[in-house]
């Protein structure tokens, strides 16, 4: 997801669209990051959709031949589920302790974010909007889809953290 987003940030559509839909036969719930495409240019945001639809056709079929009887039917009320009591921390598990401990890992403590921030007011405008565009809905995902308690669900936000970190330390300019 990563790569597709570099990409995206060097104008590379169908490239960044081919790489995020190839991604989504991995994990599916990285579909949010396509809004990056919204990131490009008009015309290039046209081969950026054409290109994730090339990469979710390459995996799309295979997939649906190998799902079991009944699987299509489980796995919408899997994703359905993400927006339940279970799934959801939102909905469900704001102010328990698993959540909690899920967002201090997944976070790396308060320090990270504070330096992100920090880092994010000193890079360039251009990568924080590219950043806003391609973090903010995963973010929003992570903390309305996802339960908390399993820190694993942030590690997407990983580089985006680390970007903003090393933009504090004034190394990126």
């Amino acid at each position: 997801a990563w790569v597709s987003l570099a990409l995206v940030a060097g104008r590379r559509g169908v490239t960044a669209g081919l790489v995020l839909g190839l991604a989504l036969g991995v994990r599916v719930d990285l579909l949010p990051l396509a809004i990056a495409g919204f990131a490009l240019p008009r015309g290039a945001r046209l081969r950026f959709a054409a290109g994730l639809a090339f990469g979710v056709a390459l995996w799309l079929p295979a997939f649906a031949a190998a799902l079991a009887p009944g699987g299509f039917d489980r796995g919408l009320r899997f994703a359905i589920g993400h927006f339940s009591v279970w799934g959801s921390t939102a909905l469900s598990g704001a102010g328990k302790t698993g959540v909690a401990r899920g967002l201090a890992f997944g976070l790396a403590a308060p320090v990270l974010p504070a330096l992100a921030l920090l880092g994010a007011f000193r890079a360039p405008a251009a990568l924080r909007r590219f950043l806003a565009i391609a973090l903010g809905p995963y973010t929003v995902w992570v903390l309305l889809g996802q339960n908390l308690e399993s820190s694993r669900h942030f590690l997407p936000l990983a580089p985006a953290l680390a970007l903003g970190c090393i933009g504090a330390t004034g190394l990126v300019a």
